[in-house]
């Protein structure tokens, strides 16, 4: 059986949230409920997350005499910044492994193409059927398209 942590909100800014103890907004201990994910299910067990969310908020957050729409607003203006911020993060570090992943494409030493392939196993094995010891190809792992030098 799941134990759920219960609901706390901020009377200042109206963030809520079943899993911070402290608003990262204003900076102030969020109030507890005493409300849980659990109690929603029993009351209504096809009631998602945000649905839970908005109960708490029009419940506890529109009623506290210390909530400033103001606040709220910068609140949601600095999540937005922050999920900007995350967000272009992750595209810069999407644009270095691009970059690092061509980095490391094996290059043809004659030439210097990517435009190569792997020798295979059966190619190998059909040149020294027809070369037997003669066969260069057992040494060799890569073949380039462009030049046709094998290494």
């Amino acid at each position: 059986m799941a134990t759920f942590r219960s609901f706390r909100y901020c009377p200042i800014c109206g963030d809520v949230s079943d899993i911070i103890e402290a608003c990262l907004s204003c900076d102030i201990p969020m109030v507890d409920t005493g409300i849980t994910k659990g109690d929603f299910k029993k009351q209504n067990p096809k009631m998602d997350y945000m649905e839970m969310i908005q109960a708490i908020y029009d419940q506890y957050v529109l009623t506290s005499p210390t909530f400033d729409p103001e606040a709220q607003k910068r609140r949601e203006e600095w999540d937005r910044q922050i999920e900007e911020e995350v967000r272009r993060n992750s595209d810069h570090v999407h644009a270095m492994l691009a970059q690092r992943a061509k980095e490391n494409l094996p290059k043809c030493p004659t030439c210097g193409s990517t435009n190569i392939k792997k020798i295979t196993t059966g190619q190998k094995a059909a040149s020294v059927a027809l070369w037997r010891f003669f066969s260069q190809k057992v040494r060799r792992q890569w073949h380039c398209n462009n030049c046709g030098h094998e290494w």
